[in-house]
C-alpha cells in the first residue's frame, strides 16, 4: 500500500466534493447582487428578458465548467485510489 497515493487520492476527493457547493453558492451570491442593482432597470420586459438569458448562459457556463473539474477529479480519485491499493 502507497500512503502518498492515498494522500493524493484524499485531495482529489475533497476537491471533487467541495468544488460544487462553493461555485454554487459563490454564483448565486453574484446573482443575487446583480439582481439588486438592476432592479430599477428590470420593469421593461426586453431588459427583463435579456437579464435572465445572460444569468442564462453564465450559469451554463458554470455548470460546464464545475462538470469538467468534477469529471477530472473522479478520475484522478479513482487512478491514485488504485495505485495506493496495489501490494
Amino acid at each position: 500500500m502507497n500512503r502518498k497515493a492515498f494522500v493524493v487520492a484524499g485531495i482529489f476527493l475533497a476537491i471533487a466534493l467541495a468544488a460544487p457547493p462553493y461555485a454554487f453558492i459563490t454564483q448565486s451570491d453574484a446573482d443575487l447582487d446583480n439582481i439588486i442593482n438592476q432592479s430599477p432597470n428590470l420593469s421593461d420586459v426586453t431588459q427583463a428578458q435579456g437579464f435572465v438569458a445572460d444569468m442564462d448562459v453564465s450559469h451554463r457556463t458554470l455548470f460546464a465548467i464545475v462538470l469538467a473539474i468534477e469529471v477530472v477529479c473522479v478520475i484522478l480519485f479513482v487512478v491514485f485510489l488504485w495505485i495506493g491499493l496495489r501490494p
